[in-house]
C-alpha cells in the first residue's frame, strides 16, 4: 500500500528509518526509497506521524503536511485506500480529515457505497470542517451518484446533528456583513448546498413522475426552518436562496412553510431569510401576488442590515416586478414602496427600472408609461408619496431615453418640472440614441438643455456629448438655449 503512496507522488522521494533515526523528524529528498511493499496498516499511519509539525521545516526535510498530503493524493488515486486505512484513524482525527476531504472528488469508484457508509456511521464532529470539504466538492452537479446510496440520507442526518450549536444568529449585527460568505463556508450552509443537489437530482430522474417533495423531504427542510440557532439561520438562507425552485417544485409546501417567513415581525428569520433571497433568489407571479412582493415593501425599512450587492438586487426585484408582473399591477404598490423607501433606495428602484425598460420591447415600455408610470412621474413631480430628491430627479432623467420615443416626448415636460441634472459623466446623455433625436429633435433639445443648465462643477462626458449636440444644432431650429447652456459645461457650439 505504501509502495503505491510513495509511487503516486513522484516528486517525493523517501528514505524509511526507525523512529527517531532523525531527531527532529523528517526525511531526506534524493535518498532511496526503502518502504516495505507492505508494511501493514498500523505502521502505515505511524509512517505519518513519525514526520514532526514544524513551522520552519529545514531544507530538504519532508513535513507531516507533506507526508499527510501524501496520504490524501493516494486516496484520490485509489477511494478504496481509505477504506482500508479507516478502522486505525480513530485517535487521528486530522488523517480521517485527510481521506474524508479526498473521497470528496470522487468522481467514480465500485467503493461508493462502502464510503457512505463509513461516513453515515462516523463521528463527524471532530472532522466536521473536513466534511464540510466533502460536501462542497460532492454537490457539484458532475459529482458522484451519492443520490443513490440508501446511506446518503443518514450521513445528511449526522451532519446536521454535528452542526449544533448554541450560538444564535443577531440581526442587525456587523459582523452579518460577511453573511452569505459564511453561507457558501459552514459546513451546516454547505450541507444544505448538498442537499439541494441531491433532491435536484432526483427530482430529474423522476421526471413527468414528479408529485411534489416526499415527507422525508419536507421534514428535513422544516426542521432547518425551526431551528432558532445559527445553525438554522445558515440554512434558512440557503433554503430562501432557493426560493423559485422550490415553488416549482411543491409550490403548496412552498408558500406555506418558506414564503412566510419573509414577514420582519420577526427579525431573527426574516433577515437570514432576506439574505438568500436578496442573493439568489427569483421571482415568479404566484410568489409575488402570495406574500413576495409584500415582504420586498417591508424590506425598505430593513435594508442597513445588508451589503450593497443585496441593496441593489432589491431595487432590481422591485423594478422587474414593477416592469413585467402584470398582476398585482405596479400602481397598486409603487406609492406605498416610495413612502416606506429612503431617498437612496427610491433613486436606486428608478435607477433599475431604466435598466429594465431598456431591455424589454418598447411596447411593453409604452404599456408600462400608460398603465402607471407616467401619473406615478407627475405625482413625484409634486413631491407624493414623498418629497422628490435630488437623486431620483437625476435618476429619472437617465430613465426618460430609454422610453420609446412617444413616451420620451410625454416625459421632457415631467423632466423640466425636476431640478434633474447630468452627473459628472453624463450619463443621462448617454442613452440618447441618433434614432431618438431624428424621431424627436426638438425635445432631445429641451431634455438636454434644461440637464445641461442645471449643471455644475466638473464634467467629464463632453466625449460622447458634444458629437450629439453637434448633431441636433445641425438641423433646422432655434438652438440659442441649447448652446448657452453648453457654454456652462465648456462646450462652444458656434
Amino acid at each position: 500500500f505504501w509502495y503505491l503512496l510513495v509511487t503516486v507522488v513522484p516528486f517525493l522521494v523517501v528514505s524509511w528509518r526507525t523512529p527517531n533515526t532523525y531527531p527532529m523528524g523528517g526525511v531526506r529528498r534524493g535518498t532511496a526509497t526503502q518502504i516495505p511493499r507492505d508494511p501493514g496498516q498500523p505502521q502505515a499511519v505511524q509512517f505519518v506521524l513519525n514526520f514532526e509539525e514544524r513551522t520552519f521545516p529545514r531544507s530538504g526535510e519532508t513535513t507531516r503536511e507533506q507526508a499527510a498530503q501524501m496520504l490524501r493524493d493516494t486516496v484520490l488515486e485509489r477511494p478504496g485506500a481509505g477504506l482500508e486505512l479507516w478502522p486505525y484513524l480513530d485517535d487521528h482525527p486530522d488523517l480521517q480529515g485527510m481521506v474524508v476531504a479526498a473521497w470528496g472528488q470522487v468522481k467514480e469508484s465500485d467503493d461508493l457505497d462502502a464510503i457512505m457508509n463509513v461516513l453515515a456511521q462516523a463521528d463527524l464532529g471532530p472532522i466536521l470542517h473536513s466534511v464540510g470539504q466533502f460536501l462542497i466538492h460532492v454537490e457539484r452537479s458532475d459529482g458522484a451518484p451519492w443520490e443513490s446510496l440508501p446511506a446518503t440520507e443518514t450521513f445528511m442526518e449526522r451532519v446536521w446533528a454535528a452542526c449544533a450549536t448554541e450560538a444564535v444568529y443577531e440581526p442587525g449585527a456587523e459582523r452579518n456583513q460577511h453573511w452569505v460568505s459564511k453561507t457558501i463556508n459552514e459546513p451546516a450552509g454547505v450541507l444544505m448546498e448538498f442537499w439541494f443537489e441531491m433532491f435536484r437530482r432526483r427530482w430529474a430522474a423522476a421526471g413527468d413522475d414528479w408529485r411534489g417533495m416526499s415527507e422525508p423531504d419536507k421534514t428535513f427542510l422544516e426542521r432547518a426552518l425551526d431551528d432558532r440557532t445559527e445553525r438554522g439561520a445558515l440554512a434558512q438562507t440557503q433554503i430562501a436562496g432557493r426560493l423559485h425552485f422550490l415553488d416549482a417544485a411543491d409550490s403548496s409546501w412552498c408558500r406555506s412553510r418558506v414564503l412566510p417567513l419573509s414577514n420582519w415581525t420577526d427579525p431573527l428569520v426574516a433577515e437570514p431569510f432576506w439574505w438568500g433571497v436578496l442573493s439568489y433568489a427569483r421571482w415568479n407571479d404566484g410568489l409575488v401576488a402570495d406574500g413576495l412582493l409584500a415582504g420586498l415593501i417591508q424590506t425598505a425599512k430593513h435594508l442597513d442590515a445588508f451589503d450593497d450587492d443585496q441593496a441593489r438586487r432589491w431595487a432590481g426585484f422591485l423594478a422587474s416586478i414593477a416592469v413585467r408582473c402584470e398582476a398585482p399591477p405596479a400602481s397598486s404598490w409603487v406609492d406605498e414602496m416610495t413612502a416606506k423607501a429612503g431617498p437612496g433606495e427610491r433613486a436606486r428602484w428608478i435607477e433599475a427600472l431604466g435598466n429594465e425598460l431598456e431591455e424589454v420591447d418598447p411596447t411593453v415600455g409604452a404599456a408600462v408609461w400608460d398603465t402607471w408610470l407616467a401619473e406615478y412621474w407627475t405625482r413625484r413631480t409634486r413631491s407624493l408619496p414623498a418629497v422628490l430628491s435630488q437623486a431620483e430627479a437625476d435618476a429619472l432623467a437617465v430613465l426618460a431615453p430609454r422610453l420609446p420615443a412617444e413616451q420620451f416626448v410625454a416625459s421632457v415636460t415631467l423632466v423640466e418640472a425636476t431640478s434633474a441634472r447630468l452627473d459628472s459623466y453624463g450619463e443621462a446623455s448617454r442613452h440618447v440614441s441618433d434614432d431618438l433625436i431624428e424621431a424627436c429633435s426638438v425635445e432631445v433639445g429641451r431634455f438636454l438643455t434644461h440637464l445641461m443648465k442645471n449643471t455644475s462643477g466638473q464634467f467629464w462626458g463632453g466625449y460622447d456629448l458634444v458629437p450629439k449636440l453637434k448633431r441636433l444644432v445641425a438641423k433646422p431650429g432655434d438652438w440659442k438655449s441649447l448652446r448657452e447652456a453648453a457654454l456652462r459645461l465648456s462646450i462652444d457650439l458656434s
